[in-house]
């Protein structure tokens, strides 16, 4: 285990980026109806699709509450084979409770390192503290170290409340993250952005921050940057935009825009790609937090959340001009953003180990 004087960046660790080659991907199967505010049919469905085609082209690593809860996601999968038109595949099965079923902010960071010619890994786990909103949360806390001792990763503990959808990484050293959702009272009451960039320094080896106003209207995680605005390139953004000035959403993103467009990574300004609006998609009389850039990244494979609405066309289009290599395919959110985010927020990446 790590001594505690030691860091990741001390050790030469650093935070690959999404496109970087994937060892798998990480999710956990949805299993407590409490927490939805929806029947769990068309959320299995969704996550079922998503993992079938995951499954295609890389390992999928799936955590299950149980038995039960595995069969259950079993005859899914098989569903979502059946209708994605995919082949069996490589999926994991670990039984590692959950509360829910969002690892982008439970799961482990990855990092990767290169000491003396051999390369290692590492996990890191940040406090996860429900949003500082939503109960329970206690065995989601538990998930970041329960896969790094699976996986017999070496394992840092910042001790500092974040979750990973918050924060977004170039590969180089560089990171996107939001003023609104990082300096939020219900995470680290108090703390500077002075203070959050040395955690991310230090645990992360990030050089430069770029700090974003925030994220879209109605985001209950408080504004997490993967809903608003995701690196595509080393110095390339793309990030959501409204044509309508009267969208809620457009001051913040009008903010966002004029930061990006201020930026240098390493005296490099950042090429910025603007992805639309979809239509409202409303729950509960209530617009919710419907965007293009929570899309999920693989190997050889961009998933990209749609929302039956004339601009899903437009942003596949766009996303797949900024990852030609790979293949596009684009799957409805629409039931799944009722219980609160979209693919990317399902998903952690595990980096081949290079």
């Amino acid at each position: 285990m790590p001594k505690p004087r030691e860091t990741p960046r001390s050790l030469l660790y650093r935070w690959p980026a999404e496109w970087e080659p994937q060892k798998s991907v990480w999710l956990g199967w949805p299993h407590d109806e409490s927490l939805w505010p929806i029947p769990l049919e068309p959320i299995w469905e969704t996550v079922g699709d998503l993992i079938a085609e995951l499954a295609a082209v890389q390992r999928v690593d799936l955590l299950v509450q149980d038995d039960d809860v595995r069969r259950n996601a079993e005859r899914w999968l098989a569903i979502g084979r059946k209708r994605r038109r995919t082949n069996g595949g490589d999926v994991r099965f670990h039984t590692i409770p959950t509360d829910d079923s969002w690892l982008r902010d439970t799961g482990p960071i990855f990092l990767n390192s290169r000491r003396r010619g051999v390369p290692k890994q590492a996990a890191v786990g940040w406090v996860f503290n429900g949003w500082g909103k939503f109960e329970p949360f206690d065995t989601d806390a538990k998930v970041a170290s329960r896969i790094a001792a699976e996986g017999e990763l070496p394992f840092f503990e910042p001790g500092v409340i974040l979750e990973g959808g918050a924060i977004d990484g170039n590969g180089q050293g560089a990171a996107l993250t939001t003023e609104q959702c990082l300096l939020s009272e219900n995470r680290n009451s108090g703390a500077t952005k002075a203070n959050y960039e040395r955690y991310l320094s230090d645990y992360l080896s990030i050089d430069q921050v770029v700090w974003l106003a925030g994220g879209l209207m109605n985001d209950h995680t408080d504004g997490h940057v993967d809903v608003v605005a995701r690196f595509v390139a080393p110095h390339a953004v793309a990030s959501m935009w409204a044509d309508d000035p009267n969208d809620p959403s457009r001051p913040m993103l009008e903010e966002n825009d004029r930061r990006l467009r201020s930026a240098r990574i390493l005296g490099e300004p950042l090429q910025i790609v603007h992805l639309p609006m979809p239509d409202p998609v409303i729950f509960e009389g209530k617009a919710l937090a419907a965007g293009y850039a929570n899309f999920v990244v693989a190997n050889g494979l961009i998933v990209v959340p749609t929302y039956d609405c004339p601009s899903d066309a437009t942003a596949m289009r766009i996303i797949a001009s900024l990852f030609p290599e790979r293949r596009v395919v684009g799957l409805s959110a629409v039931e799944l953003l009722k219980g609160g985010g979209a693919f990317h927020c399902l998903t952690q990446q595990q980096p081949a180990v290079t």
